[in-house]
């Protein structure tokens, strides 16, 4: 029991520290914490005191909100995976074959919609996390050819593209809350007369007081009003 509590705190420990994965990713950790955290015996404050520290580390994320705040976080996360395997085809319905997309930052949504082997692909670097490169590696390994921009580029890549997509970390009734550079994104594509779509599953839906990233942060508010379309495992 000592051995397996010390390496859930190891664990624990990692995912506060954690900057480079997605919403989805960090929802479905939390959501494995907790169970195990249940099954060793956390009750009570200390599982509240457990269930503060998950949401304190990553507070922009509404996934791990949800996780948090769920009765059976076994039974969420595998809600979790319908929901973002609902979303790929939903988005993937939307884009044409052969589609040149444009996205930023790293989302195992995103990722997963755009592995079909036709789509061709731009990724903004995402600085300072640089998670364009990550999105790179990871195509790579599956056999799948990415350019890599620079985020300045973003304006004259879209100009070229059929749409941009982009996941969220969370999706409030007026904004779309992700990486910097998205409101940049999606205020070119509107320049270029591009499609900007977002994927975002109802595990991103939060309620409009939702706290809106302020000040030096990574994640910035973009109006949903900039986007063609917020799309989700409920359409």
């Amino acid at each position: 029991m000592v051995a397996r509590g010390s390496l859930l705190r190891s664990r624990i420990d990692r995912f506060c520290r954690d900057r480079r994965s997605g919403a989805a990713e960090l929802a479905r950790t939390a959501a494995g914490l907790l169970t195990q955290a249940i099954a060793i015996g956390y009750e009570g404050a200390r599982l509240e005191n457990l269930r503060i520290r998950l949401l304190e580390a990553h507070p922009d994320m509404a996934p791990v909100w949800h996780a948090v705040h769920h009765d059976e976080p076994a039974r969420f996360a595998e809600d979790l995976e319908r929901a973002a395997a609902r979303t790929v085809r939903v988005v993937r319905r939307r884009l044409p074959r052969r589609a040149r997309v444009v996205t930023l930052s790293w989302s195992s949504t995103v990722v997963a919609i755009l592995s079909r082997r036709d789509f061709r692909v731009s990724v903004a670097e995402s600085r300072p996390g640089g998670e364009g490169r990550k999105v790179v590696r990871h195509r790579s390994r599956l056999g799948l050819a990415t350019t890599l921009i620079p985020d300045a580029a973003l304006g004259r890549a879209v100009r070229n593209a059929d749409a941009a997509l982009v996941g969220a970390d969370a999706v409030t009734p007026h904004h779309v809350v992700n990486k910097v550079g998205t409101l940049l994104l999606a205020l070119a594509c509107r320049h270029a007369g591009v499609p900007c779509l977002v994927a975002a599953d109802r595990f991103k839906r939060v309620p409009a007081s939702w706290p809106l990233p302020e000040g030096e942060t990574l994640f910035e508010a973009t109006p949903t009003s900039l986007f063609s379309a917020v799309l989700s495992d409920m359409e």
